[in-house]
């Protein structure tokens, strides 16, 4: 069981965080005022709200959550017909005075708040996707989209300070570069701030989110729906072996007026890869279903709608692939896929990173690949709109599939690496640039 926060605790955290308090909270707001006071009074309904922080590693991602939503207070008190929450299409920022050298910072404040906050978290406090649409209470498409809005909008605003041998901004490394600009005396108010809590607050009972899903899932999921029909069509593909096959699909569906769902995913069954595969899945839908109903909560009478398909990708004598596919929309569209890969020669589920020897740096190479193709696209047709800047490598366990010819392709989700009007970016690693790094048993090829 984890340690509750005693005061001395609580403090060193927030003073540890202070500077990405102010940060995130004046991204929001309009006035540094307005931001101490945001910051001021997220300490002290953090500090009565402790036993609701599970994890103590998450206090930074926890107490921000808490700032964004004093901010969102403050900002509907002054704007009460806005709500952020649900704000998709920004209109951009002023255009600064063009003989003016802006900080990155003074670039961040010209935007509008739905896209500084997204912008502030992402490059300065450095969270992932995920972890932003958390903190802000939005979807990950909504993050998504203003990151990639925000990424144009600070490139005509800054193209003539930072771009440098023709590379573009690299919003992250100024970030760490640029000394950010705090209130005079603020840290020592926020020190006395926390000097002035109370030892023992009075506790506010804990609503546990897992409850309401608990209690959604119960009214809204329909009973999986076995389609046997569905699942022979697709077992009599050509060529399906008979140590894995799909021997049924389960379905979800949702509909209120507002937001709808459609979820259908298929059981493999075969061997203890299928069965792997089988977990992997459902914990994967379950992820989604999570999420889409939490976002029914926050959006209410607003419009989303979810999907969730498959298709088998490769079936032979040695190697099965699953593709899941899924689409989000709420204002735009976000695509993100899944890939699982059963090796049927051993009858185990395979990642990338199964394939390569132990101790080979393959995301290097790969990764530099990648690059190099990035680079080469762009310099064919300005029109494409990747970030290389951004590009920090692809993921240890980065979604690929195995083409006709048994090379690699590496897959990327919308806004990961592109623009969303790239959509899903797919990258064919030619064997010769790998194959050495490969274990013994790959070495001759996969399919």
């Amino acid at each position: 069981m984890v340690k509750r926060l005693d005061k001395d605790d609580f403090t060193r955290l927030v003073l540890q965080n202070q500077t990405a308090m102010f940060r995130t909270a004046r991204a929001i707001v309009s006035t540094d005022e307005d931001a101490e006071d945001a910051v001021q009074s997220a300490i002290c309904t953090a500090f009565t709200k402790l036993d609701a922080l599970r994890d103590p590693a998450k206090f930074k991602s926890w107490i921000l959550r808490i700032v964004v939503n004093n901010c969102y207070d403050l900002c509907r008190k002054y704007r009460p017909i806005t709500d952020l929450s649900e704000v998709q299409d920004f209109l951009p920022a002023d255009d600064p005075d063009p003989t003016e050298r802006l900080s990155l910072w003074e670039a961040v404040l010209s935007l509008n708040p739905e896209m500084r906050s997204v912008v502030t978290l992402f490059y300065y406090d450095g969270f992932s996707i995920r972890e932003i649409s958390r903190i802000l209470g939005i979807s990950d498409v909504a993050v998504k989209t203003r990151l990639s809005r925000s990424r144009k909008q600070l490139r005509l605003l800054l193209a003539d300070v930072y771009l440098e041998q023709n590379k573009v901004l690299d919003a992250r490394r100024r970030a760490a570069e640029e000394s950010f600009p705090l209130p005079e005396d603020y840290a020592g108010r926020v020190f006395q701030t926390c000097a002035a809590l109370d030892e023992n607050p009075r506790r506010r009972q804990r609503r546990h989110w897992e409850t309401w899903v608990a209690a959604a899932l119960a009214l809204f999921i329909t009973i999986p729906n076995v389609s046997p029909a569905a699942a022979a069509a697709m077992a009599e593909i050509p060529g399906l072996g008979a140590l894995v096959k799909v021997v049924t699909f389960r379905s979800y569906a949702y509909n209120d007026g507002h937001s709808s769902m459609d979820i259908s995913v298929p059981e493999l069954s075969g061997s203890d890869a299928a069965d792997t595969v089988n977990q992997e899945v459902r914990a994967y839908t379950d992820e989604l279903l999570t999420q889409f109903y939490k976002d029914c909560e926050r959006i209410g009478n607003g419009y989303q709608d979810l999907r969730v398909s498959s298709v088998v990708l490769t079936n032979t004598d040695t190697w099965f692939t699953l593709r899941i596919d899924a689409t989000q929309t709420e204002a735009s569209s976000y695509a993100f896929s899944r890939f699982y890969h059963i090796d049927k020669a051993t009858g185990q589920m395979i990642s990338l990173r199964d394939l390569f020897r132990d101790g080979t740096d393959y995301v290097s190479v790969l990764s530099n690949e990648v690059l190099r193709q990035v680079e080469a696209q762009m310099s064919a047709n300005q029109a494409l709109a990747y970030f290389p800047e951004d590009f920090a490598g692809i993921d240890a366990e980065q979604n690929f599939y195995l083409d006709a010819n048994g090379n690699l392709v590496l897959v990327f989700d919308e806004f990961a690496i592109a623009a969303g009007s790239m959509g899903m970016p797919e990258f064919t690693i030619e064997k010769n640039i790998y194959q050495d790094l490969l274990k013994e048993a790959y070495q001759k090829g996969f399919v």
